[in-house]
This record gives C-alpha cells, structure tokens and sequence, in this order.
C-alpha cells in the first residue's frame, strides 16, 4: 500500500506545508528546514534546539506510524541552523524508538552550511549532555555537508572540525564533507554543488520509469512474492 500524504491539519505538533509531486508519484518525501533564528550566546538556545528535535521527531513518527512512510523514503535537507537540526534529529531524535524493532535510518540528510551542534558532537563522551544521546540508527545514517570554502559565519576550519570528529567516533560510513570553492553562508548557488546535492539524492530515492510501468507490452516479474 503506498504512504498516504500528510494533513497539516492532523498534526498539531508543528506547522507545515505539504507539496505533492507533480506527476503524482510519491514514493519519496523531501523535509526542508530553515533555520531558527536564534543566536549561539542566546538563553533559549538549547531550549529552542531541544523542542525543535521533539517536533521534528513526533513528525517523522506521523508519517511513519500513522501515514505509512517507510523512512528510507524520508529525507531531510536544511540551510545553516536548519541543516544543523535536520542532522540533531536524525541522529539523536527518538523518532526510531516508535518504530522498533523494525528501526532504519532515514533515506539521508543533507546540510547546507550547518555543521554539527557542539552538543551533538560530544554525545557520549564523558562530556555529553543529558539531553543529547545518539540514536540507535545514528550511524547509518547517509549525510551530505556542504559548507563553502570562505563561510563568513562558520569557518571551514571550524565546520570540517566538527564534522570529523562525530564521523570519526560514530563510524559514519556513509557520510561526506564536501567544501565548496569560493562560497560565503548562502544557499546553493553554483552548479557544482547543486549537482552534488542532486547527486546525493538520485543515489538514494526511489526513482520510477511512469512511461515504462504504463507501457503494456512490458511485464512484470515477481520473485518469491517481492516485485
């Protein structure tokens, strides 16, 4: 049975818009977050940041649960502070708990210009917050980070810094950092790291041939009862 399309109006948890595709296939579905708005020295940071990844957590157990998504077909992408929430749920959200013991990893995350939080990286050191555990899917997890080479407000250095040390100690091995030349904090605006993005999602989303399937002279084959 295909995953049904969420209703805003059903989920009380978050605001949120909900875009079909266009040629009406839906077998992948695209989270997109901006960022919060709240600065590094701020008091409500990590208040902000905590009740974010619970929203953002219920939503993914929506689908899940109730609309039927496979989470394989879920991806997140985000911008800045966005991208750094979109990785805090993925990996450290307990959205995977309602789905046990059946638990995947979504089908990947890719941040623009929002390296892992402080917090993230330090989750299950001696130096972790409480509210900051890794989830049982979090090194599965598929990751893209792109971050430009001349970041005016997250150096290079700093972002691939804290990059390498989560993948290092989470044993990512399907995550990748990639820096983009001659790039400040801004949204994709070069073909090169559009095509990585777009790149990163043809790998993984499922992708289907409409005029092929409604071809009839084409028959399909099924193998101990999976298409």
């Amino acid at each position: 049975m295909p995953p049904q399309a969420p209703i805003p109006a059903e989920f009380r948890a978050l605001t949120f818009e909900y875009e079909p595709s266009s040629d009406g296939c839906n077998g992948n579905l695209l989270l997109l977050l901006h960022g919060l708005a709240i600065a590094n020295g701020s008091s409500h940071r990590l208040k902000g940041i905590i009740d974010t990844r619970r929203r953002l957590s219920l939503l993914l157990r929506y689908l899940c649960c109730d609309k039927g998504w496979d989470p394989a077909r879920l991806f997140l992408l985000g911008y800045a502070q966005g991208g750094s929430m979109a990785l805090d749920t993925a990996i450290c959200g307990d959205w995977p708990l309602a789905l046990n013991p059946s638990a995947t990893s979504l089908g990947g995350v890719v941040s623009i210009s929002g390296p892992p939080l402080d917090e993230m990286v330090q989750a299950g050191t001696s130096v972790s917050s409480p509210d900051f555990r890794l989830n049982q899917v979090a090194a599965q997890m598929p990751i893209l980070l792109t971050h430009g080479a001349d970041d005016n407000a997250v150096p290079l250095s700093e972002a691939r810094a804290k990059y390498t040390a989560l993948s290092t100690r989470l044993h990512l091995r399907l995550a990748e950092f990639y820096m983009i030349p001659r790039k400040q904090q801004t949204m994709p605006n070069s073909a090169e790291e559009l095509q990585k993005i777009l790149g990163f999602f043809a790998e993984r989303m499922v992708l289907r041939d409409l005029a092929l399937e409604r071809d009839p002279s084409v028959i399909e084959v099924e193998r101990f009862g999976q298409p």
